[in-house]
């Protein structure tokens, strides 16, 4: 029971102390006044929707109360105080009701939210009381019918500017900005010296200035930019409020580019500039922000790929040399089982031990190939000038005992001199001279040409690898560079298919890339394109 008695005192008092501060701002916003009891802002219906959106929709009787101490201390005859109680009352349950069915985030980080809180809380909501206050104030003869659209105008004027000006800078500064390093905390303090400065240029009246007709009012989104692009959206409420404090005291007072105007006018056009001022500041908060949030979750997740694909290679790495000690022992043994009973075994036997030992003799093919695949992922690139001519020479004098073995011919043109990893640069014309000789048509001499030269008043350089073999579909363009991926059969063509995959990866570690142009039964092509050091083209005599 004292538990229940004591949350019901605690209501009691949140409501009480809601009521209060309504009341307070309510009678500081109609130190504005236009008309009897209606003002150009209206606070108390930012604080509304702040004060809902805090403690729950279970708060709105604090509005009933402050709304009608506050129409009775200024006179308000009942029937109309009742009809505008209503109306202020439904406005912020409405708007909390809204934000919350559509999942608003109140810290303004997003575009979404910003537009949410505008589209909602400061434009729809307001509609509600200014319509039942407007007729309500016309029926009981405060203002006249023919007044009743700028009755209603200053009326939901009013409410949107309190509410995109007080809610957020509320929302915002009850949160300790993320960066409070004196650096941060010295500049926010010159933007607002700045900043309050030139508004006192302005909107004060010792210069003058306002006077002069031109658009001085600009001078300001400067500021505005900095404090949002700077510090986000507390930058950005923080400039709203400083502008808002002195142009709507510099109206009062009769200085200011908007007294330029008549009466009413002049106060809806500084307000509707103070609001104009508040939604650009949200909104280029917001859009920073999120660039900036997409910016740091795009890294984290770069790193997190980065991190798994360090550990896929360790992993095999670590496999690969694990798996050549039992392949080394598989094949010993075999090789022993073979020689001490060859003759016990027969011709079924023999025929077993072969298919043992070449399944040996791949396996230990394609971890070896695994890790060449891995190494050039992980090791450093040690990069240096290159005469592309010579090294294709010595990979063909490497090649040699193959090429005599397929009675092919290699065909060396013009190749360029360019800065890249020698040890990766002779893997990867080593994988493309050799791929070029084996996929052979049958009864044609294989013949593969190598040239290249830069590409003019670029950075890069191409290298053509061409074959006269038999070709493929280049629909599948996109398998060939896939590892593991063939498309004949290991029978009829040698290899683990991780060749053109080591070829795409060390193009790629050299910001560079490999396509391939091809026709089944006329050849294939491949174009390596790398990044070279800008200069000068050095071409090789070609023979």
């Amino acid at each position: 029971m004292s538990e229940l008695w004591a949350q019901r005192t605690r209501y009691l008092l949140l409501i009480l102390l809601f009521a209060f501060l309504y009341l307070v701002s309510g009678r500081l916003g109609l130190l504005l006044q236009a008309y009897k009891g209606v003002t150009p802002i209206w606070p108390p219906a930012g604080l509304a929707v702040m004060w809902l959106w805090w403690f729950g929709l279970r708060s709105w009787p604090g509005i009933v109360i402050g709304v009608a101490v506050l129409a009775y201390t200024v006179g308000i005859p009942p029937a109309a105080a009742i009809p505008s109680l209503i109306g202020n009352t439904i406005e912020p349950v409405l708007s909390v009701f809204l934000l919350l069915h559509f999942k608003f985030d109140d810290s303004f980080t997003r575009l979404r939210n910003v537009l949410l809180f505008v589209a909602i809380a400061a434009l729809l909501s307001p509609i509600v009381s200014a319509t039942i206050g407007a007729i309500s104030f016309c029926s009981v003869g405060i203002t006249t019918w023919n007044q009743c659209h700028i009755l209603w105008l200053t009326w939901w004027l009013g409410n949107a500017i309190g509410v995109i000006v007080i809610a957020p800078l509320v929302l915002m500064w009850r949160k300790r900005p993320h960066n409070t390093s004196s650096f941060r905390t010295a500049e926010l303090l010159l933007l607002a010296t700045f900043l309050v400065a030139t508004s006192w240029l302005v909107f004060g009246g010792g210069t003058m200035l306002w006077t002069v007709p031109l658009p001085l009012a600009y001078l300001l989104f400067p500021f505005v930019i900095w404090g949002s692009v700077r510090f986000s959206q507390h930058g950005a409420t923080l400039c709203t409020v400083i502008i808002s404090i002195l142009a709507v005291g510099g109206g009062l007072e009769g200085y200011g580019p908007f007294v330029l105007n008549e009466g009413l006018i002049a106060f809806i056009l500084e307000v509707s500039f103070i609001g104009v001022v508040s939604l650009i500041g949200l909104v280029l908060a917001a859009v920073f922000t999120e660039r900036q949030l997409a910016e740091e979750q795009s890294q984290a997740y770069l790193i997190e790929l980065e991190q798994s694909n360090r550990e896929l290679r360790d992993l095999a790495f670590i496999s690969s040399h694990q798996l050549q000690e039992p392949l080394r022992k598989i094949e010993i043994f075999s090789e022993r089982l073979y020689r001490r009973y060859t003759d016990a075994m027969g011709s079924d036997g023999k025929k077993d031990i072969d298919r043992l030992q070449r399944s040996v003799n791949q396996m230990q093919a394609l971890v070896h190939d695994l890790l060449t695949y891995s190494r050039i992922t992980t090791t450093p690139l040690q990069f240096t000038s290159i005469n592309m001519r010579v090294l294709v020479e010595d990979v063909v004098a490497e090649l040699n005992d193959y090429v005599q073995r397929v009675n092919g011919q290699v065909q060396i043109g013009e190749l360029p001199t360019i800065e890249a990893d020698r040890s990766q640069m002779k893997q990867l014309i080593h994988h493309l001279l050799v791929n070029g000789l084996k996929f052979h048509r049958e009864g044609q001499r294989p013949l593969v040409k190598i040239e290249g030269q830069y590409v003019a008043n670029q950075e890069i350089c191409e290298i053509t690898v061409a074959d006269n073999g038999i070709g493929f579909d280049e629909k599948y363009l996109n398998k060939i560079f896939t590892i593991f991926q063939r498309l004949h059969q290991q029978d009829d063509y040698e290899g683990n298919g991780t060749g053109l995959t080591i070829c795409r990866k060390i193009t790629e570690r050299h910001n560079g890339h490999i396509q391939a142009r091809s026709t089944p039964g006329q050849g294939t092509k491949f174009i390596v394109t790398l990044s070279v050091e800008k200069g000068e083209p050095v071409l090789s005599t070609p023979t």
